[in-house]
């Protein structure tokens, strides 16, 4: 299946295929970093929400690994409300980073980001009946380029 975007480029069940894969590459690594490490979330529950610390990293390997597990499932049979639930993860992922502070750059992180919770918003676009899919096109490209340009900001820091 082929669709004609604004962007003069088309987006085809293969490049969709490219960015299901992408996806979980991206999440694949979320884990293996947050698996042994902890996560910005895990950090937010436990030094701002009072969770008791292996109550809160525990929360936090679970939910990275279940959107890794879901963005796997996504090949398979892709679903808009788990790509939206999958970019809702992202995004509190990068909040979390801006609330918690402490690292260099860490106030850009909902920009330097960007593309981590963009993604899973323009494939839900894409798998939507009722939008048009240069939409997700737009998403895509806006939400790169701000990471991009977020971090060469952040190299400047």
């Amino acid at each position: 299946m082929r669709y004609k975007t604004a962007l003069s480029f088309p987006i085809e069940s293969g490049s969709v295929l490219v960015l299901g894969l992408a996806l979980i590459v991206q999440y694949v690594g979320l884990s293996l970093d947050t698996v042994p490490y902890g996560s910005a979330i895990a950090k937010l529950l436990w030094l701002h929400l009072d969770l008791a610390d292996t109550l809160a990293f525990s929360i936090d390997r679970t939910l990275a690994l279940i959107a890794t597990v879901a963005a796997c499932l996504m090949l398979y049979q892709p679903m808009v409300p788990v790509y939206i639930g999958l970019g809702c993860y992202g995004l509190l992922q990068a909040l979390a980073t801006v609330y918690n502070g402490g690292e260099i750059g860490s106030e850009l992180a909902f920009l330097t980001q960007m593309a981590r919770y963009g993604l899973p918003f323009s494939l839900a676009l894409i798998h939507l009946k009722i939008t048009k899919h240069y939409r997700a096109g737009y998403l895509l490209a806006i939400s790169i380029g701000v990471t991009f340009i977020s971090h060469g900001f952040e190299a400047l820091m």
